[in-house]
């Protein structure tokens, strides 16, 4: 049975598919950060109590986040030192006003 869906309708829940899954790292990540805080007044009896909730929140973030030691990278890196291309670049070209006339003339 093929799919009714339009491409702009697939498109719309993909994004909001994509701001749910934001909304949900990003509360975890809050709540992670108050267990943090609270790890540091609370009491040593506490403290497992707080470290599980820390773990079940990570394995919920890792749900939602990808795992980026999963991504695998193929080709070559090049890196530009985009300094030395810039002063390349400004010392290739000089201002029409620092040229003197009478050698464009010859």
């Amino acid at each position: 049975m093929a799919d009714k869906t339009t491409h702009a309708q697939r498109r719309r829940e993909e994004a909001r598919e994509g701001a749910r899954i934001k909304l949900r790292a990003g509360q975890y990540i809050r709540r992670l950060k108050e267990i943090a805080v609270r790890a540091d007044t609370a009491e040593p009896s506490t403290i497992p109590a707080l470290r599980l909730k820390a773990d079940i929140y990570l394995k919920l973030l890792a749900k939602c986040l990808p795992d980026l030691r999963a991504v695998e990278h193929s080709g070559q890196v090049n890196h530009i030192n985009y300094d030395a291309a810039v002063i390349g670049l400004l010392n290739a070209t000089e201002p029409a006003s620092d040229r003197d006339p009478t050698q464009a003339l010859n």
